[in-house]
């Protein structure tokens, strides 16, 4: 008891904080109010950024589906002849296939072979600005049939003495 009298009495009537002191003036509240306002605003247009950035990946794969399609088709196809070809996805997506020809640096080929650069290209409106997806491959393209290239073969195995 003598302990509380005469250390903790004293601390306990002296007040720390004046009766004037006991709350928050209206300007820190303005103030405070003011920040958090500017904090939000700010975190709603990362939010607002990310789902914009989030659609145009969307946007973006499936515009590469679409090419990876496009591409097996024509080089999956009997004949790859060289030239322009175009059409539409149902889904706004626009592709553009381009087919020619490579000059081969080696004209000694046993078999007339031709190489073919294939280049699909798809395209969407996003608002104001196009888009687009390009994939580039090169495909080689036999001119003869199977019977005049083992003529060819046989040919040159004679001249070659084998």
């Amino acid at each position: 008891m003598f302990f509380f009298n005469k250390l903790l009495l004293p601390l306990k009537k002296a007040r720390i904080f004046s009766k004037k002191s006991a709350g928050f003036t209206l300007i820190e509240i303005l103030v405070a109010i003011t920040v958090l306002s500017i904090c939000l605003v700010v975190i709603m247009e990362l939010f607002a950024g990310g789902l914009k950035n989030g659609m145009l990946t969307g946007k973006y794969t499936s515009a590469v589906f679409h090419a990876r399609a496009i591409m097996e088709e024509f080089l999956l196809s009997s004949e790859l002849t060289p030239g322009d070809h175009a059409g539409d996805f149902e889904d706004g997506f626009t592709w553009n296939v381009q087919v020619y020809p490579v000059e081969s640096e080696d004209s000694n080929m046993l078999a007339p072979l031709t190489m073919l650069q294939v280049s699909v290209d798809v395209s969407w409106k996003d608002g104001e600005k196009k888009r687009h997806v390009r994939l580039n491959t090169l495909q080689m393209v036999n001119e003869m049939s199977d019977t005049q290239i083992d003529e060819q073969v046989l040919e040159l195995y004679r001249r070659e003495g084998l």
